[in-house]
């Protein structure tokens, strides 16, 4: 009997030696999976940031290109107005050269006409 008992005993040793092996084993390929996972989220983390920087500077890039057409658009706008206040004041002296021309027509038409009468009285 005391033979089987050892037996037994060694038996239940072994399984028991069995079980945390298998369960080792586990545990190892959970760690490796997380390894595993770790080095590929680092490795997107890493592209994400290389991204990021790209993007930044790309950002820059626009904002510069940017203040530099608000700067071209202002020197535009400014010229279009100063333009604008020209062509304002050629319209008005053009007014005004119409209106005299139109009152030096009616001063030619007036004196023909006291032409035309001091020949027919003088005649």
């Amino acid at each position: 009997m005391l033979r089987s008992l050892v037996g037994s005993e060694m038996c239940i040793r072994d399984r028991a030696k069995d079980e945390m092996e298998r369960e080792v084993e586990r545990h190892k390929a959970e760690v490796t999976k997380l390894e595993t996972s770790t080095r590929e989220s680092r490795a997107r983390m890493q592209e994400a940031q290389k991204e990021g920087v790209r993007l930044q500077s790309e950002l820059t890039v626009v904002r510069a290109e940017a203040v530099s057409h608000k700067q071209t658009a202002d020197q535009v706008c400014g010229q279009l107005d100063k333009r604008e206040a020209d062509l304002q004041e050629s319209l008005s002296a053009n007014t005004l050269c119409a209106i005299e021309i139109k009152a030096l027509k009616q001063q030619l038409e007036d004196l023909s006409n006291a032409s035309a009468q001091s020949l027919t009285v003088a005649e």
